[in-house]
């Protein structure tokens, strides 16, 4: 099973797609993120995912919660962590909790009305946190993530 697409983050803290070089292997860049900050990741993951899920035409851009996570077993993944914005949950404070199999997160830092929902960990990708700074890769992001977004149409 390959990994690509990819999306990886570059030394400016933003994710970008990627490829696999002829050596096998995927470049990403570290960039400073105290952990206080770590949620601007999630808010850079959100939209660069949204565009570029789009610009690809991966199909993985939903309008609903239970869309995206139909879609993504559709896809062969298993859906395991559902982050939505605090709109969705009526409050404004986060709050976590699971439903079956998959943990909720709520997160102040989504636009309203918007959500993330992904696979495994251990499917997803790789975290690599070295004091302050951070770099991540997400594997088969086409089918191991969905955005939620009001507007999104599927492709």
């Amino acid at each position: 099973m390959g990994v690509e697409p990819l999306l990886v983050t570059n030394t400016k803290g933003v994710f970008i797609s990627s490829r696999r070089g002829s050596e096998g292997l995927v470049r990403s860049g570290f960039s400073l993120v105290p952990l206080e900050k770590e949620d601007q990741v999630l808010s850079s993951l959100f939209w660069s995912l949204r565009s570029t899920s789009e610009k690809f035409g991966w199909g993985n851009r939903y309008s609903s919660v239970p869309q995206a996570i139909e879609g993504m077993k559709e896809k062969g993944s298993t859906p395991k962590t559902l982050v939505v914005s605090t709109s969705l949950t009526l409050g404004e404070e986060p709050v976590t909790g699971k439903f079956g199999e998959i943990t909720i997160i709520s997160s102040s830092i989504l636009p309203k009305d918007c959500a993330l929902v992904t696979a495994d960990p251990s499917l997803l990708g790789v975290y690599i946190r070295v004091g302050d700074y951070l770099s991540v890769q997400l594997y088969r992001v086409d089918q191991t993530t969905s955005v939620v977004s009001p507007d999104a149409m599927v492709r």
